[in-house]
Parts: C-alpha cells; structure tokens; sequence
C-alpha cells in the first residue's frame, strides 16, 4: 500500500505535469536541473509505516575507480565539513552521492519538499567542480 505522504506529493506532482518516475509504493524519482548539473535524478523515499520521514539520495556524482579510492574518500570528508545540511558519502561500488533526511508535515509538505530539493540542487551544484576535479585531476 502506498505511503500517504508519498500518495499526496504524487498527486501534487500529477496536477502540475511535473515528469517523475514511480518506483514503488514507497519511492519516486524526479530529475530538476540547477546551474553546473543539467539533470540530476533524486530519489525520494517516503517511510514505509506511513510516517513523515523523507529521505532524498541523488543519483552518483560520479564513481571513483579503485586506485582513487583514497581520493574519494578525501573528497567526502571536505564536502561533509563544507556543507553542513547534505551528507556526502562513498556507496559500496564507490559512487559518490548526497544524502538528506528530513520531517514534514502533511500540511506544508509541498513547500517544505520544494525548498528541500532546492537546497539538494544549490549544494550540488556548488560542489560539483570540486567533484570533478577531485575525480579528473
């Protein structure tokens, strides 16, 4: 059964045509651009007990072979001290991606989203070059 948080968000999403993709009865998947990123997919995850707990990962900045793990690792502890409000992390197959946990409430859960994926969106853009030189350099 669809999480009711997930449900109403879905249905805002529905009545302004804003594209995203449904995962499952507990997740969504959106993709808004900023200003470095063109299009960064965000998954959303509603709680499954039907709780206000939202929980946003952005898809991988990008992945650090093996022989760089050091330098990924190095990154995420900049990033973390840098930006308070979004956690950087290395996954198990060395994909950097930003994490985000947050409360709403279903009354202002709209609004409390909206400016939640435009912190998500402002962080990465603004981490993004030291991403990319992190990884290239």
């Amino acid at each position: 059964m669809e999480n009711k948080y997930k449900a109403a968000f879905r249905a805002d999403l529905d009545a302004s045509d804003a594209p995203y993709e449904n995962i499952d009865d507990e997740a969504l998947r959106i993709y808004p651009s900023g200003e470095e990123i063109k299009r960064m997919g965000i998954v959303i995850i509603f709680d499954e007990d039907d709780s206000n707990h939202v929980a946003f990962r952005t898809d991988p900045f990008t992945t650090f072979p093996e022989e760089d793990i050091m330098k990924g690792l190095l990154l995420v502890n900049r990033l973390n001290g840098r930006f308070r409000y979004a956690k950087f992390c290395l996954d198990d197959d060395r994909d950097l991606r930003m994490e985000v946990d947050a409360i709403v409430d279903m009354s202002t859960m709209r609004s409390e989203i909206g400016e939640l994926l435009a912190r998500i969106l402002s962080i990465a853009d603004d981490a993004f070059p030291e991403v990319m030189r992190a990884r290239y350099a």
